[in-house]
């Protein structure tokens, strides 16, 4: 069994692709929008006409962790750290609320 065939997927309306949100999650047969499953890159091409060379990929694959880290709770968010003239992140767990 694969992926269209349990109805998890669909192609987009052109047929080059699949159909995806603004993010990259895919939609289902049914029209829903996927909250587990996301995709970048040449199967998004049917959407996003730029989406095979390296500078689309970073865009798309920066946007799609960006709304990943939104979709997360509050006390499990990446906290920017500044450390000199970069960034990291520090994942922080709340052990205590």
């Amino acid at each position: 069994m694969n992926l269209r065939s349990h109805g998890l997927i669909r192609p987009n309306a052109i047929g080059l692709g699949l159909d995806t949100d603004i993010d990259g999650a895919l939609y289902a047969a049914d029209g829903n929008v996927s909250t587990l499953l996301y995709i970048l890159g040449t199967p998004r091409k049917g959407d996003l006409w730029e989406t095979i060379a390296v500078p689309e990929l970073r865009v798309q694959a920066q946007e799609l962790s960006e709304a990943l880290l939104q979709s997360l709770p509050v006390r499990v968010r990446p906290i920017p750290l500044c450390l000199g003239n970069s960034f990291s992140l520090l994942l922080l767990g709340v052990h205590h609320l």
